[in-house]
């Protein structure tokens, strides 16, 4: 699970990297069938995943926590957010991906029974300023610049195939001898709900 200091999410500092700089054919992936996407460029691609780099991203996030019952879903929090819920009564574009932070349990790493965080990517236009939450449940976080493995999967995603697609991308990061963090894993979901074709996810692992 990320770590939160003062409504901001933090990853442990040997994972933030210094920017490399861009060659001018370095192509940065921002869209996803219309909507503002997370951006990232891929610089490795191999059988199964890609490898990426995101620069530091901004996020509205909320914890989940099963063993608290709560009025509204995680997703309605978040939602509520982005159309005039937060302080200057603004509409936030919605945005891609829907992401679910794990901090992994050895035998059920994906299990939905354990606390766990979603979050809506904040667009470019409300990166230097974002409206702060009304709703203490939802907080403004942040991501320093990272290095991912991604590998995409189709359907409606669930926690059967989270736990498959997880173990399937561990399992191709050992044979290539990748360098990963264990313990620390996203489900990326990319799809309106009402989208029942085609659907993307993705399940990101930390690069070391």
């Amino acid at each position: 699970m990320l770590n939160r200091a003062g409504g901001r999410i933090f990853l442990p500092a040997k994972l933030i990297y210094a920017p490399r700089k861009r060659n001018m054919g370095d192509k940065v992936c921002d869209q996803h069938r219309g909507y503002e996407m997370a951006p990232y460029v891929v610089e490795l691609k191999k059988e199964g995943y890609e490898k990426r780099a995101y620069s530091s991203l901004q996020w509205s996030t909320t914890t989940i926590d099963p063993t608290k019952r709560t009025a509204e879903s995680p997703f309605r929090r978040l939602y509520n957010y982005i159309t005039g819920y937060n302080e200057q009564n603004a509409n936030i574009s919605m945005t891609v991906p829907v992401l679910m932070s794990y901090d992994g349990v050895e035998d059920k790493p994906t299990s939905r029974d354990n606390k766990h965080e979603m979050s809506f990517y904040t667009p470019k236009q409300f990166h230097d300023k974002p409206p702060r939450p009304t709703n203490s449940d939802v907080y403004l976080s942040t991501t320093p610049g990272m290095r991912i493995y991604a590998s995409a999967y189709s359907g409606w995603t669930n926690e059967r195939k989270e736990k498959n697609e997880l173990e399937k991308l561990e399992g191709l990061l050992q044979k290539d001898g990748m360098p990963y963090r264990k313990g620390q894993f996203y489900i990326a979901a990319y799809e309106s709900p009402y989208r029942l074709w085609g659907r993307r996810n993705e399940v990101w692992i930390l690069a070391e």
